[in-house]
């Protein structure tokens, strides 16, 4: 993980799920896959308004933690600002975490053991450098009736996320991932990674969801969608 400051660039993979377990790899086993391969996964947890299981919830939080990010609950309703919040949460929680271990190698200490106007000054630079940072997220959709059922929501919420992060100072890009759509698959790379928010509206447009969604193979295809990114970018 430490790469991601040599590199300049934060990776990350935000997975909007209603928990349900599904076919496949296990998701908390592909986002731990995920982890170790230098990408961290969040989850944003969709609340049923039929009413979810404690267990789908804490699913939620089990994909988030393999992953090294955050999870968030949350109404379609209330996708938009959720998804924004856990984009830039999980960029800062990453930056945060690898400047921690630095000062434990140089100082054998925590952040928060230092006294309180180094703290600040620790935090402030995070948050400095956390919009200045590059980052490359790739949302994956997975296929719970209430997704399937608010659709325009989450088209929203995805073409809402670029606009907030073509504010930041660092370059962002995302690419979008849906566990089960039409034409039949497991999953299907609706937009590969793009900073043009006119080609993500187009692209998000044929967005068609069927059942039997497979989100833990989904979040392996984010990962291979990253990998072979970096290795053309390595290339040239």
């Amino acid at each position: 993980m430490d790469a991601l400051i040599d590199s300049g660039e934060v990776r990350q993979i935000i997975i909007i799920t209603e928990g349900k377990p599904g076919s496949g790899i296990s998701p908390v086993e592909a986002a731990r896959k995920a982890y170790n391969e230098g990408i961290v996964v969040s989850a944003v947890g969709i609340v049923n308004p039929e009413g979810g299981s404690e267990k789908d919830m804490e699913a939620v939080k089990n994909i988030a933690e393999a992953g090294g990010g955050l999870w968030y609950y949350s109404d379609m309703k209330g996708l938009k600002c959720t998804i924004r919040e856990i984009t830039h949460g999980t960029a800062l929680k990453t930056i945060e975490q690898i400047v921690s271990r630095q000062l434990k190698t140089i100082i054998g200490g925590e952040i928060s053991a230092l006294e309180s106007q180094s703290r600040k000054r620790i935090m402030d630079f995070i948050e400095k450098y956390g919009g200045s940072i590059n980052l490359k997220c790739v949302v994956v959709i997975d296929t719970g009736k209430s997704i399937r059922g608010s659709l325009s929501y989450v088209k929203r919420s995805i073409a809402g996320l670029l606009e907030s992060l073509k504010k930041r100072k660092g370059r962002s890009s995302i690419a979008v991932i849906v566990s089960s759509c039409e034409p039949a698959g497991m999953h299907n790379i609706i937009c590969d990674f793009t900073d043009d928010t006119k080609l993500l509206n187009q692209k998000l447009e044929i967005i068609r969801f069927k059942e039997g969604g497979q989100a833990g193979a989904s979040i392996l295809a984010a990962c291979e969608l990253m990998n072979q990114y970096y290795e053309v970018y390595n290339a040239e």
